[in-house]
């Protein structure tokens, strides 16, 4: 009866570590250039090879679904979840299917990242500790993200109505009570 006791997770061997490192450096690499190997200038926009065979009519998105295959069948064959796998599956059906339509497929695809999105869900099947890392960053990223929005619309907020009661004291707004209307006034 000891085959019947439950399975402990077992660390992996350094052995294990080493190949999956090495595995996530080869796809990392993979992705970037797909996805993000060049920049457009002056700008922080970065697109892959994906966008560029993407252009190709028909053929473009297909070449781009091929492509992509590469990472999947780690993924299958490092037996991750049956629920990332059809995230994956998902996220390169979203690029085929957009990237059909002309002009915005290619468009879509520098913004979608399909092969880096599926590089990360590999990683967080693989290295649970660096992806739980990464996901706590992100969600900081997007906190930082929020309150500075948050901000910006409480200013505008705040501006227009002092504005709009000229609280600022600048003296622009006329108030005609007998109309009800507020108009600019200008020196000019």
């Amino acid at each position: 009866m000891a085959d019947s006791q439950p399975l402990r997770p077992t660390l992996p061997t350094e052995a294990e570590r080493k190949e999956r490192e090495e595995l996530m450096a080869r796809l990392d690499n993979w992705a970037t250039n797909m996805d993000a190997r060049f920049r457009i200038p002056f700008t922080p926009i970065r697109f892959g090879l994906d966008p560029v065979v993407g252009i190709i009519p028909a053929l473009g998105p297909v070449l781009g679904v091929l492509l992509s295959v590469y990472i999947f069948g780690a993924a299958f064959r490092h037996k991750l979840p049956l629920r990332s796998m059809a995230r994956m599956v998902s996220n390169i059906a979203i690029e085929f299917i957009v990237g059909l339509i002309p002009v915005l497929g290619p468009m879509f695809d520098v913004y979608w990242r399909a092969n880096i999105k599926n590089v990360d869900l590999l990683r967080e099947h693989l290295t649970p500790e660096v992806a739980a890392r990464e996901k706590k960053q992100k969600r900081l990223l997007r906190l930082r993200q929020l309150g500075l929005l948050l901000m910006v619309v409480a200013s505008v907020v705040l501006v227009t109505y002092l504005w709009q009661n000229d609280r600022l004291g600048l003296g622009l707004l006329s108030r005609d009570p007998s109309a009800g209307r507020v108009e600019l006034q200008s020196d000019y």
